[in-house]
């Protein structure tokens, strides 16, 4: 036989009552009060039925001095009170309702603004916008990223900056994050102020892609009031022409003798020069061709091959096939600045070559053209001051007389010494 419901308890004050209904929840009793104020049904729960009834009898009092108030309306209260309902009918909003909204919103604004303002930034900026967290959109991004031809080294890099940050704001809207936050992601990652600032290009790229997609409103500019971090200046370190010579006599037939000429005479990265390939150096049109896809800056340029460049890099050179056919570089170079005797010093191929070449050119423009980089940066972070004639010796550094015989070492040719231990190092990949 089916149990019956409870009787609600009433609690009333003879123009008003109250009902309280019992029933459960986990096993535990539950009073739920039922009443309506305003025209519109309300409901509180309780665990005790006497805590209950306590509130019952406040709310009776609560509803019987609104009467109260109701009974002393001035004709003019009851006028608006009218066309107020009138007003609100279309949203079937209670007149008490839409007060309460109203003062709980007034609260938040400044005294400045008004409601309207409030709804009219609304619908600027955030009218179409689908609500997401970032961390659901990493993938897409990068997607769209990989699509337009970014290379998979940048890729990974953004996908680690990126969801360092969709990790932080886990749990929250794009649409609803500040420049606060950014700054606390940011602070708390202990990353020197550089690294910094690059993460904080790389939400600025997410957040114009997000602005197309409809993720964020158009003119959505939150994080650009976070904080920019200063560089201090670093030192420039660079080789001396006699610590060079000594770096690429000691590496005779070896595998790192291109990586280490290219970066010291045509100043490429390290990366570009681990994606280069045999079949951009033209000796015979006298450029090296970084191409887009292989460059940081995403611009294809030329650099001159100079007249000891060709030397060191001629008894290496192939149809096709990397220049660099293996990882680990920096673990070779090391070892070879020991047996040379030389202090290997970070970026100072690049930093050699920028401030060489500018003393000799006396041009600007031209060497951060062949740089990859504009002047600005050129000046700010790749050159030191040297002389003309040191850099008359820098680019006269060209190898022994038995080197270009190919004689050198085991008594092999350095292209067939490097041939051979580049196809052991390829076979074994």
């Amino acid at each position: 036989m089916r149990a019956r419901k409870p009787t609600p308890v009433t609690v009333s004050n003879d123009q008003h009552e109250i009902k309280i209904y019992t029933s459960e929840s986990h096993g535990n009793p539950l009073f739920q009060l039922s009443y309506y104020r305003g025209g519109k049904r309300e409901r509180r729960s309780f665990a005790d039925l006497n805590e209950a009834k306590r509130e019952a009898r406040i709310i009776l009092g609560d509803l019987a001095r609104d009467s109260i108030q109701a009974e002393n309306l001035s004709a003019a209260e009851i006028e608006s009170y009218t066309v107020a309902r009138r007003a609100l009918a279309p949203h079937s909003t209670p007149v008490h309702v839409a007060a309460e909204v109203f003062a709980a919103a007034r609260e938040q604004l400044p005294a400045s603004a008004s409601i309207h303002d409030a709804v009219r930034y609304f619908l600027q900026f955030n009218r179409g916008v689908e609500r997401r967290e970032m961390r659901d959109l990493v993938e897409e991004y990068l997607t769209a990223r990989r699509s337009s031809g970014v290379s998979e080294p940048y890729i990974r890099l953004m996908r680690r900056n990126v969801t360092r940050f969709a990790t932080f704001t886990k749990g929250r809207m794009l649409p609803d994050l500040r420049a606060r936050d950014l700054d606390d992601c940011l602070q708390q990652t202990g990353l020197a102020p550089l690294t910094k600032n690059g993460i904080r290009d790389h939400i600025f790229t997410f957040c114009r892609w997000a602005i197309g997609r409809g993720y964020l409103p158009r003119g959505w500019r939150e994080f650009e009031e976070s904080v920019t971090y200063h560089v201090p200046p670093e030192d420039v370190t660079i080789f001396t022409p006699d610590e060079m010579e000594r770096l690429l006599k000691t590496s005779g037939g070896h595998l790192a003798t291109p990586f280490l000429a290219i970066g010291a005479f045509a100043g490429l990265r390290s990366a570009e020069i681990e994606r280069l390939d045999w079949k951009n150096v033209s000796f015979e049109r006298g450029y090296i061709e970084v191409r887009a896809e292989t460059c940081k800056t995403r611009a294809r340029r030329l650099v001159p091959i100079t007249d000891n460049l060709r030397a060191w890099l001629k008894p290496f050179a192939m149809p096709v096939g990397p220049v660099v056919p293996y990882r680990g570089i920096a673990n070779v170079h090391a070892r070879l600045a020991v047996r040379a005797g030389v202090e290997w010093k970070k970026n100072a191929l690049r930093h050699s070559f920028v401030s060489y070449r500018l003393a000799q050119t006396h041009d600007p423009a031209r060497t951060a053209l062949e740089a990859g980089h504009d002047q600005t940066i050129l000046f700010r972070h790749y050159r030191e001051v040297v002389t003309p004639e040191l850099a008359a010796k820098w680019f006269a550094i060209m190898p022994p007389l038995e080197f270009a015989r190919g004689i050198i070492g085991i008594g092999r040719a350095p292209r067939d010494a490097y041939k051979s231990r580049r196809e052991k190092v390829v076979s074994a990949r």
